[in-house]
C-alpha cells in the first residue's frame, strides 16, 4: 500500500492568499476544491489564517485542504457555531 501523495507540479506558489482571494472561495463554495488544489500547504494554513480558523501544523495537506473545503461548502453552519456572520 503507497502513501497518499500531493502531486506538487499542480501547485502554484505564486497564488497570492488575501482577503480578495479569499472572497473568491466564498462566492462559489462548489468550486473550492478546485480552486484550493493549486495550493501549498503554507498557503492553504494562510487562508486558514485569515478566515481566524484554526488548524494544526501537522496536519497533512489533504486534511487542511479537507477542512477548509467543508468550512466552505458548509458556511451557514459554522457562521452558527463560531457566532460570526457573513459581509
Amino acid at each position: 500500500m503507497t502513501a497518499p501523495f500531493t502531486n506538487r507540479k499542480l501547485q502554484d506558489a505564486n497564488v497570492s492568499i488575501d482577503e480578495a482571494h479569499i472572497k473568491e472561495l466564498r462566492k462559489n463554495p462548489a468550486t473550492v476544491n478546485e480552486k484550493l488544489k493549486v495550493l501549498t500547504k503554507k498557503q492553504l494554513l494562510e487562508v486558514a489564517t485569515i478566515l481566524g480558523f484554526p488548524i494544526a501544523t501537522k496536519a497533512s495537506i489533504k486534511e487542511v485542504k479537507k477542512v477548509l473545503v467543508d468550512y466552505f461548502n458548509s458556511g451557514k453552519k459554522w457562521e452558527n457555531i463560531s457566532g460570526t456572520t457573513k459581509n
